[in-house]
């Protein structure tokens, strides 16, 4: 009984080892994600624990986040992307950059932002290149019971993100997200904005040939959130917003057409750029 009630407590201290988290080394000063020496445990992977997570924290304001560049094919069984408390002050997104040509795939969870403890911001720019998340991708998120102020930001011009469940903007209390889809495509199998007694601020703009392709018929719940609460926008005006389920059948498509006014704008830009080019 003594043997194994000793070999109990190895296998605990084992555990407890393992649980130790494989940071991003904010004081490192690349933003090469594939440098082993940028991450406590090196390199994630697409297996669990010890390693295969990605927790992205920053603790200073100079500190850089990770890029991914054109060719460069990432993966991690999960990626926590927040800013540590202050300082610095103010406070600090911590940021990951996706660029054209790049891949980034978890085995389960992206969240932007959002582990539950006091302020934790979050900034993913997608400038192209696709990402692929194995389970729910949150931009801004909480816990229950938590009251730290949690912030994630969606910068998005281009690429694809393929989400194999749930979409959530601003999820838990005290947790808030924006999103800026300005070209790309989103695609999710659910998608949700303040949810579970969300407390936060919610936001999607629509810009450019962004869209939002959700499976099914969920129209009457982006009616909600677009005509009804203001939280879609296109162009920042929720008149911009359209959507449908027949441009692509058995889902729900959602993207913006600018009022008259913002397309003689575009147009006349247009023309100026012709005119300077000849």
């Amino acid at each position: 009984m003594k043997k194994l009630f000793i070999l109990l407590l190895l296998l605990g201290g084992a555990s407890s080892a393992l649980a130790v988290a494989n940071t991003w080394n904010s004081t490192n000063t690349t933003t090469n994600w594939f440098d082993e020496f940028n991450w406590a445990l090196g390199v994630p992977t697409a297996a669990a624990s010890p390693g295969g997570d990605a927790i992205l924290y920053q603790s200073s304001g100079v500190a850089p986040g990770p890029v991914l560049l054109s060719g460069e094919s990432a993966v991690a069984y999960s990626v926590l992307l927040c800013g540590n408390p202050p300082p610095p002050t103010p406070q600090v997104a911590q940021t990951l950059t996706i660029k054209p040509g790049a891949t980034l795939t978890t085995t389960t969870f992206l969240y932007v932002s959002g582990n539950g403890t006091t302020v934790r911001w979050g900034d993913l720019i997608m400038e192209g290149g696709i990402v692929t998340v194995g389970t729910d991708f949150s931009v801004g998120r909480s816990a229950i019971g938590k009251t730290g102020d949690q912030r994630g930001w969606l910068h998005m011009t281009d690429g694809t993100i393929n989400v194999a469940a749930t979409f959530s903007i601003a999820q838990y209390p005290n947790a808030s997200g924006w999103v800026e889809l300005y070209g790309g495509t989103i695609n999710t199998q659910w998608f949700s904005m303040l949810t579970n007694d969300g407390t936060g601020v919610a936001r999607l703009d629509i810009q450019n040939d962004g869209k939002l392709i959700i499976l099914g018929d969920v129209t009457s719940s982006i009616a909600n959130y677009s005509t009804t609460l203001g939280w879609i926008t296109g162009y920042g005006d929720k008149n911009n917003v359209r959507w449908d389920t027949t441009t692509n059948p058995g889902k729900t498509t959602v993207w913006a057409v600018p009022e008259p006014a913002t397309m003689c704008l575009l147009g006349l830009g247009a023309l100026s750029l012709i005119r300077r080019k000849r």
